[in-house]
Formats: C-alpha cells, sequence, structure tokens
C-alpha cells in the first residue's frame, strides 16, 4: 500500500481539526452549564432580598417563592448533569479509550507529546507493521518544535525469516525496507541532529501481531492484528489507549505485553538499506 504524503497530509490536518473542534464545543458546552448553574444561584439567593420582592411583583412575580423553587430544582438538575458528566469523564470504561479508526489515533497521540515537558519523557517508541502512516505522520511532526530533544525508536517487519513470508502480504517488505532506509537517512540530516532529536529505526523478522505507540511518560496506544484468510492482515483493526495515569492491574498488563513485544523488535538496527552489522555501532 502507498501512501500519497499530499492525501495524508490533508486527512491528518482535518483529523486534527475534528478533535480540536470537538474538545473546543465540549468546553464550551461546560463554561455555559457552569455558567448557568451560577447565574440561577445568584438569581435564587437575590429574589430572597426582602426589598427586592415588591418590585418583582409589580414584574409579574406574584409568587416569588415559587420562582425560587422552581430556579433551585433548575440548578439542582443542572448540577446532576454536572456530576454525571464528570463521573463519564473519570470512568476508565469509556468509549474515549477506544479508536475503532486508526487515523483517529494521531491527533491525540501529537497532544499527549506536546503535554510533556520533562526530558528523560520525551521518548516515543512505535511498534510498527510497516511503518505506512507513522512514519509519514511523524516526519510532518518533525517539523513542530515541540519535538526538539525527542527520541523516536521505530521498528517494522521484514523479510530476513524466510518463513513469515507466507503469513505476511509481500508488499509489506519491500514497504518496510523504504521506510526504515528513510528513517535513518532522515536521522543523519544535520538539522535533525542540531536539534537534538534522535531517530532509531529497527527491523524485525516475526508476526507483527501487536503493535502502537508508547511515550516515555506511560501513555500507550496499542492495536492487536487479525488473521484475513490465510495471511495477516491490517484492513480493520483499532487502537486502545492506555493513559500514564492508569494504575490498574490490566493496564500494568498490557504495558508488560508491548514491551516484551518491542524490546523484541529493537534486537537489530537498522542502517541505509541494509540491516546493521554486527558490532557495528548503532546511530543516533
Amino acid at each position: 500500500m502507498t501512501i500519497d504524503r499530499g492525501q495524508l497530509g490533508t486527512e491528518l490536518r482535518r483529523r486534527r481539526f475534528r478533535h480540536w473542534l470537538t474538545q473546543f464545543v465540549g468546553r464550551a458546552i461546560d463554561v455555559t452549564r457552569s455558567v448557568v448553574v451560577v447565574t440561577g444561584l445568584l438569581v435564587a439567593l437575590i429574589i430572597e432580598i426582602p426589598w427586592l420582592k415588591p418590585p418583582l411583583k409589580r414584574m409579574g412575580f406574584d409568587d416569588v417563592n415559587g420562582v425560587t423553587l422552581a430556579i433551585i430544582v433548575f440548578i439542582l438538575v443542572a448540577i446532576f448533569f454536572e456530576l454525571r458528566i464528570l463521573v463519564e469523564r473519570t470512568d476508565t470504561t469509556g468509549e474515549s479509550r477506544h479508536f475503532p479508526d486508526p487515523m483517529d489515533v494521531y491527533p491525540v497521540l501529537i497532544e499527549r507529546m506536546k503535554a510533556i515537558s520533562r526530558q528523560e519523557e520525551k521518548c516515543l517508541d512505535i511498534l510498527g507493521m510497516t511503518l505506512y502512516t507513522a512514519w509519514p505522520t511523524l516526519t510532518f511532526w518533525l517539523n513542530r518544535a515541540e519535538l526538539n530533544g525527542w527520541t523516536c525508536r521505530l521498528t517494522a517487519v521484514t523479510r530476513v525469516n524466510q518463513d513469515l513470508a507466507r503469513l505476511v502480504p509481500d508488499e509489506w517488505f519491500e514497504e518496510s525496507v523504504k521506510n526504515l532506509s528513510e528513517v535513518y537517512r532522515f536521522s543523519q540530516l544535520p538539522g535533525i541532529k542540531q536539534r537534538n532529536i534522535t531517530l532509531r529505526p529497527y527491523s524485525y523478522d516475526f508476526m507483527p501481531v501487536v503493535h502502537g505507540f508508547r511515550l516515555g511518560n506511560g501513555d500507550l496506544f496499542y492495536s492487536i492484528l487479525s488473521w484475513q484468510g490465510s495471511k495477516i492482515g491490517r484492513d480493520s483493526y483499532s487502537y486502545e489507549f492506555v493513559p500514564c495515569d492508569d494504575v490498574t492491574p490490566s493496564a500494568k498488563a498490557i504495558r508488560a505485553v508491548f514491551d516484551s513485544w518491542f524490546s523484541r523488535s529493537c534486537a537489530t538496527q537498522w542502517r541505509e538499506g541494509r540491516l546493521a552489522e554486527v558490532g557495528e555501532e548503532p546511530s543516533g
């Protein structure tokens, strides 16, 4: 599968705008709801001021106590929905952690990366299949000043193990070699080195079942591929998001699984169009 960089850039910008718009609308609704609650509370208090009751009755509010009761009920209902939304946001089983469309991961991933300020956490690990969307996307991000000082390790599957060719689409290997070689060439650019950006490409030769993204703060986006006929495929897969503040046993378990697969995928470093020689010093 060949990715058109211009088309991918347009798609990423569209997804990022949609993600921003969703966040903006959500925050606007939150602010509006809070303003309504506070305003209603103030009105309920003002109505109870004795010297304001006669003017209110002349304005048509004959039953001031009834108006006050109605406002209080409205405030309680608004607070109820405010608390309900808060519970939904803190619910670790919410749909916001599931991305049925893999492309929707990227806007969230870049926002999480931008939020990292500690240097020791500025690390992006990509356990890829062929890096067919991950590397083109990262090339766009590398133009951003926020990625100064970051270390990015990228892995992709190549045909070292001949038995693997029976299980993985043939075009994956060519795609992986192309992207890994581009990552290596990019890592040697003076501008990348001047900005203290480290790019390390790696090749692996086993079934790319588990893949995804991991940040140095513990954020994890992972996916598991499925069989499509006699070979593994990527026509339909989704991502699950495990935020860094999730320290439940299940979150720790999937982090351990991802780490085991990623560590194994980094066994062989990639050079310009080839695997690294035995004893060759790593780049970066």
